[in-house]
């Protein structure tokens, strides 16, 4: 992520890069690149237009060489920033149950993109997860997000600056809650719901067989289930590898070999079953229309009844 702690934090990082996978989420690529960390990938959730401005007002030469996964729901633009893209369906998208890929989503990847890397991470098998600048929690209203970043005192492009001239204005109503510390920092609705989608989301991994160590490295609020590791624990958690053991590249290499195409044909088969689909409870509508008895008041409030008991649920065809 790219809350202000990953500024201070970013030093550990440095000291450990060659034993670690580096996913950037979201904003947080911007600050990575200008402290001289290239990720191994980049996530993205958004499907706004906005993406595409953020990522190309970073620089297309700095970030076209790392792989991107992003939601399949992307504004189209932003894949071809990148050479090489990877796609991935959220659970609470329709498109995964039309295309027969329920199976191959992801839980929990709202409401920001930091939810999404991390339950992808899971997902992939990842069994030690560092959270590095999610903070979900400020000390200082003016210093919400690393100073790198798009919304950071060190950034000054056109975009940045629109951005926190917005961001200004609409300010959010702020709120305490516990932090890593012992005392509190600050945080908002929107944060803060996201915290607790990381902590059900951690909680649920905690319940599987062999689940992955989840680890805060941000010096914001309590993740509850995340222990949280002050710089010196975070270092002790590592005792250095040789260049032949570095984990630089196994990442894309992990994504290409469990990665399928798609082809465009699945989507022209799901489209001609929801026609189908669509067809046949119109067909249902019109035959309730014309056999039922419409002699009065009663008779019509007793078929919109029917018909909304059937708009609430569409049953799939048998098998």
């Amino acid at each position: 992520g790219s809350g202000p702690s990953l500024d201070e934090r970013i030093d550990s990082l440095k000291k450990i890069r060659e034993e670690v996978v580096v996913v950037s989420a979201g904003t947080a690529l911007r600050p990575l690149l200008g402290h001289g960390v290239t990720p191994d990938y980049h996530v993205e959730l958004d499907p706004s237009y906005l993406i595409y401005q953020l990522l190309s007002d970073i620089g297309e030469d700095r970030i076209r060489r790392i792989p991107l996964l992003v939601v399949n729901e992307i504004n189209p633009f932003v894949p071809t920033l990148f050479d090489e893209v990877f796609y991935y369906f959220k659970t609470d998208n329709s498109q995964p149950a039309l295309l027969n890929l329920s199976h191959r989503s992801f839980d929990n990847c709202n409401p920001t993109v930091t939810n999404a890397a991390l339950s992808i991470g899971h997902e992939l098998g990842f069994k030690t997860i560092y959270l590095f600048g999610t903070d979900y929690g400020f000390q200082d209203q003016a210093k919400d997000h690393s100073s790198k970043s798009v919304y950071g005192e060190a950034t000054n492009s056109e975009m940045a600056s629109k951005l926190k001239e917005r961001a200004a204005k609409n300010r959010k109503k702020t709120f305490q809650t516990p932090a890593v510390n012992g005392g509190t920092v600050l945080t908002q609705n929107d944060y803060y719901a996201a915290k607790r989608s990381v902590e059900d989301l951690i909680l649920r991994i905690k319940s599987m067989d062999a689940p992955s160590q989840i680890f805060n490295c941000a010096d914001g609020a309590v993740i509850d289930g995340a222990e949280w590791l002050s710089e010196s624990n975070f270092l002790s958690h590592f005792g250095g590898c040789s260049s032949e053991e570095s984990s630089n590249g196994c990442a894309a290499e992990l994504l290409r070999k469990l990665s399928e195409t798609l082809n465009v044909e699945s989507f022209d088969k799901a489209l001609v079953d929801v026609s189908g689909n669509l067809k046949r409870v119109c067909s249902d509508y019109s035959k309730n229309l014309r056999t039922s008895r419409l002699e009065g008041r009663r008779d019509l409030c007793t078929l919109v009844n029917d018909f909304r008991e059937r708009h609430n649920v569409v049953r799939p065809l048998p098998g």
